[in-house]
């Protein structure tokens, strides 16, 4: 299976750079994953353009997104309703193949000040959501499934080298760190680390991919390949 990934395009933000990315990119691919913020603000209307966008690219290739910081939470419904042909995943799963994507916004560290002001709960919020993502993966690894978690925020400070140390905890979450290493997830894909200079990375055997493109500068490209009974990234 061959994934492209992109997220924190902020549309109309980074938009010129996303145009000339997917221009540069070459090669046919089975899935789309767009990880997050790819409006701003919670202008849902404007996914549209970034969405004919990608169809002139691909065409009708199947489209996984998540919801990040910038795609507010009480306009999730607005967007399924706009955009269906988008498979959308908020602390979800869904299986192709022998594959199975849990997708989610994620979980921090520490909540955001503005959050602690403005989220109730917040903290027992998070700790809900690792739950749910644990079992999703858990569940799948028992069923001889391979495993891929989209996060928006990044679940691990690996790919966060870049960014003020002191604003890690705002960015990406230990806990989720420890929760991957747990289960075995075979490959994670975040974004919301705009400053990464490192935008791959390694946990246990874990690829880890932040696919930012404020970041990375491109769409990213995962292969996945099944060889000689294990798996391997290409």
């Amino acid at each position: 299976m061959r994934i492209a990934a992109v997220s924190d395009v902020h549309y109309p933000r980074f938009f010129n750079r996303f145009e000339k990315a997917l221009e540069s990119f070459h090669g046919d691919i089975d899935l789309f994953i767009m990880a997050g913020d790819m409006v701003c603000r919670g202008r849902v209307e404007d996914y549209g353009v970034v969405l004919d966008v990608l169809k002139g690219v691909f065409g009708k290739c199947r489209l996984i997104g998540i919801f990040g910081n910038e795609e507010y939470e009480e306009r999730v419904d607005r967007l399924r309703d706009l955009y269906p042909e988008v498979v959308w995943l908020d602390d979800e799963e869904l299986v192709i193949g022998n594959t199975c994507f849990v997708g989610t916004r994620g979980s921090l560290q520490e909540p955001t000040p503005w959050q602690f002001r403005n989220v109730a709960g917040i903290r027992e919020r998070y700790r809900r959501r690792e739950l749910a993502i644990a079992k999703m993966l858990e569940a799948a690894m028992r069923r001889g499934l391979r495993t891929v978690l989209v996060s928006h925020y990044a679940p691990t400070y690996i790919t966060l080298d870049g960014e003020k140390p002191s604003i890690w905890k705002y960015l990406g979450s230990k806990r989720m760190e420890r929760l991957i290493t747990k289960v075995g997830v075979d490959v994670v894909i975040h974004g919301h680390a705009h400053g990464s200079r490192r935008t791959e990375g390694v946990i246990n055997s874990t690829r880890v991919y932040n696919v930012a493109l404020p970041a990375t500068g491109k769409i990213t490209l995962i292969d996945l390949e099944v060889k000689r009974g294990l798996l391997e990234y290409i």
